[in-house]
């Protein structure tokens, strides 16, 4: 029987120009009810200290701010690497009892760059009883790949060139279906998604945030040093193993008042800020754009607005949410960070009109 499931939410705010005698255009209208935006950030600079929520100038200490993507970039290194330091197990509970046989040299890497997996397994001697696990699972080749490709992309791309029902189809991920360990794909433009695979490829990431892994088809743990089976975790400042010693935390509620027509700036954030979230607190049919200083909007710039969605730009993957999708709905922007440049927040006070 064919797995394809429908009723995705890709609801549509704004149609391009159309070719048809209905159009879509955007007018500038004035805000008449107050907004409140609320927004958190962690940075390595100080140039979060001023107490306006416009920040009129951004300090580069980019020593400091080098020194942790080094560090960052340090502990991903593992190019033709197993790093058996820790692991995750399976096949047997029970304490480490009987006569087990050595363990098996390592399978190969499950991938050449951005964490795999390598597997080792032992039996039982003939004869006996034994408890405990019967295969370990460790990391390898945890260095980042040159090109940052998807994983999960990848996979879903190994069938578009296979007919389905007759037909050939771009594939991309779907990741909302239940387990985030099955390789669903959905046809680009398209509202079904089909389940190519019962358990994506060992060391495929779990879920756009986080460093967990699948492995068997099952979620697994990873530290932030990229070990399967690490305790080892991020601290606000996104230093590995860290204190949170290394940074500020810079948060506040900006009430909106007697906003025009257009773009409003609210908020200059510096590079290196991690951890970042800014969201209206209400619902309203205004939208929260990003750009950086010297003009060129990533996300609901130039009288266009973005499907809610992950978009990556200023070196990190921000998340775009607005729900429910319908008007009017709130905002919320977040991201991981680190950045790596200073970034405008800014506030569009639109409406759409119908012609």
């Amino acid at each position: 029987m064919k797995n394809i499931s429908t009723g995705i939410d890709n609801s549509m705010f704004v149609c391009p120009k159309s070719t048809s005698r209905n159009e879509f255009s955007i007018v500038s209208l004035r805000l008449t009810s107050p907004l409140i935006v609320a927004l958190t950030f962690i940075t390595l600079f100080h140039s979060a200290s001023s107490k306006h929520p416009l920040l009129t100038s951004v300090r580069h200490h980019n020593s400091r701010h080098h020194k942790h993507l080094q560090d960052r970039f340090k502990r991903q290194q593992g190019a033709h690497l197993y790093l058996p330091g820790s692991y995750v197990t399976d096949g047997g509970d029970g304490p480490d009892q009987g006569p087990w046989e050595e363990w098996s040299a390592p399978t190969p890497c499950s991938r050449t760059c951005g964490g795999g997996v390598a597997t080792q397994t032992r039996y039982c001697q003939p004869g006996y009883q034994c408890s405990g696990p019967s295969s370990r699972h460790f990391s390898c080749n945890t260095q980042d790949c040159p090109d940052r490709a998807d994983f999960r992309a990848q996979q879903c791309a190994e069938f578009n060139n296979i007919p389905f029902e007759g037909v050939n189809y771009d594939w991309i991920p779907y990741t909302k279906a239940p387990d985030p360990c099955e390789l669903n794909c959905m046809p680009r433009g398209e509202r079904f998604y089909y389940n190519h695979a019962r358990a994506v490829k060992d060391g495929t990431t779990c879920s756009d945030e986080g460093f967990d892994v699948c492995v068997n088809g099952t979620c697994r743990p990873v530290g932030c040093d990229m070990m399967l089976g690490s305790n080892m975790r991020e601290d606000q400042c996104r230093v590995c193993g860290g204190d949170g010693s290394t940074c500020n935390t810079f948060s506040s509620s900006i009430p909106m008042k007697d906003m025009q027509g257009g773009y409003n700036d609210i908020l200059l954030i510096p590079a290196g800020a991690t951890n970042i979230r800014v969201q209206e607190t209400d619902a309203s049919n205004n939208y929260l754009a990003v750009r950086n200083t010297s003009g060129h909007y990533y996300l609901n710039g130039n009288w266009r607005i973005d499907f809610p969605r992950n978009i990556e730009f200023a070196g990190t993957r921000f998340k775009y949410e607005r729900e429910p999708q319908q008007f009017p709905a709130p905002d919320r922007i977040t991201a991981l960070g680190p950045t790596t440049e200073p970034l405008f927040v800014v506030d569009s006070v639109v409406a759409l009109s119908f012609n």
